[in-house]
């Protein structure tokens, strides 16, 4: 069975999935988490490092995370243009905020 360990990066969650040794790195919160994730992530024998969308606050330490663990880094081909153009994808909300 897996472990899912949430790692708290500001108002960013990362979640580490765990199960028989190895494991898969979701999202990488902004930089100056960089060193936070890469500490726990490399006792954790991370395989890939998924982001599930683009924008900065989700991937920013992806590069550096990809090549001090040398894993690969996956993300859904639509969401690819949020790393170039963040506003391509308009913020709302149906609430106060």
């Amino acid at each position: 069975m897996a472990v899912i360990q949430r790692i708290a990066c500001g108002h960013v969650n990362c979640y580490l999935v765990t199960e028989k040794g190895n494991s898969i790195l979701i999202d990488t919160a902004q930089s100056k988490y960089r060193e936070k994730l890469y500490q726990i992530c490399k006792e954790k024998q991370v395989r890939l490092i998924v982001l599930t969308h683009g924008h900065i606050d989700h991937i920013e330490n992806a590069a550096y995370l990809s090549n001090c663990l040398q894993v690969p880094i996956a993300m859904h081909s639509e969401d690819t243009e949020l790393i170039e153009t963040p506003r391509v994808q308009t913020l709302h909300s149906n609430g106060m905020m």
